[in-house]
């Protein structure tokens, strides 16, 4: 009798475990705010236009991008959408893929996703870093 209520304990607690761990879905929802877009420093040679690359780059900080649980974001600056989409993962989670509308689309290499952190990194044309904090508290 002892051993099977052990092994029924042994059974509840992997379940819970099992059951509180999160995708990269459940961790990407919420609000993200774009602290820094910067060149992979390991993969760029700097060129004479890196001054106006980096001024873009530079502008798009601050952004709010925000992702719902129905595979929807939208872009945001002071409150005002300046862009909606949808998203989705690819190759084992891997990868986001931002789709845009009109056949524009993004991917992302995820470098780092947590409850706090979100980076992630261009994979067509110039690769750039993305790095973004937490603003929601869906996500703590």
């Amino acid at each position: 009798m002892k051993r099977t209520i052990f092994l029924l304990l042994i059974v509840v607690i992997t379940a819970g475990v099992v059951s509180c761990k999160k995708t990269r879905k459940d961790l990407i929802q919420g609000k993200w705010e774009l602290k820094s877009a910067e060149y992979d420093p390991q993969c760029v040679k700097h060129g004479e236009d890196t001054v106006d690359i980096y001024a873009a780059l530079k502008s798009e900080t601050g952004l709010i991008y925000q992702f719902k649980d129905d595979g929807s974001f939208s872009i945001s600056r002071k409150e005002t959408i300046t862009q909606l989409g949808k998203y989705e993962f690819k190759n084992d989670d891997k990868y986001l893929l931002l789709d845009y509308g009109r056949d524009v689309y993004c991917r992302f290499l995820i470098l780092q996703l947590d409850k706090n952190w979100l980076k992630l990194r261009l994979e067509e044309g110039a690769p750039i870093i993305y790095k973004f904090t937490s603003v929601s508290e869906e996500n703590k």
